[in-house]
């Protein structure tokens, strides 16, 4: 599962993808909590400082 979520952001970074591939998605901080427990899933965290 790890190599399709690597390859399908490849694809979307180099632009191969549709723009309606659900890999890259903004998390509520709600999401964010139950993401985290989840261990196929890489956050990146791209928060600016306020």
């Amino acid at each position: 599962m790890k190599h399709i979520i690597i390859m399908s952001i490849f694809s979307f970074l180099f632009g191969n993808n549709p723009v309606q591939n659900q890999v890259i998605k903004v998390l509520s901080p709600e999401e964010f909590k139950v993401q985290i427990q989840d261990k196929d899933v890489q956050l990146i965290d791209v928060r600016t400082p306020a």
